[in-house]
């Protein structure tokens, strides 16, 4: 995979296009471990409720992965349709095409989840 194909790069994750193989057309998410805060008497203090990435969490990418991983299994098993495919290491996964749902759409499928 090469820069060229890289789509978004982001505070948490970079996405690139896949071009060839077995995935062509699809997505591979690239968690990274850049994490956001910000600086006080000049060292880094993180924070994931700002804006600004402060430096690096080594790890921390390996981690978002697992969650999303686990929660787009979750989703699954609930028989919510995901842009899930699969993760095929520790920081990486690869998805289909999406359009986000928006706030409302997700605020309605999670309270009729908690019905169920």
């Amino acid at each position: 995979m090469t820069e060229k194909n890289l789509v978004y790069r982001g505070k948490s994750k970079d996405v690139f296009r896949i071009t060839s193989g077995a995935y062509k057309g699809k997505y591979r998410f690239v968690f990274t471990d850049r994490g956001t805060g910000y600086f006080e008497n000049g060292k880094p203090v993180f924070d994931p409720g700002y804006d600004v990435v402060v430096g690096e969490i080594p790890g921390k990418g390996a981690i978002a992965c697992r969650f999303a991983t686990y929660f787009f299994r979750l989703l699954k098993s609930k028989g919510v349709a995901t842009h899930y495919i699969d993760t095929i290491s520790d920081n990486e996964m690869i998805v289909e095409p999406a359009v986000p749902l928006g706030m409302k759409a997700c605020r309605s499928r999670c309270r009729s989840l908690r019905r169920e």
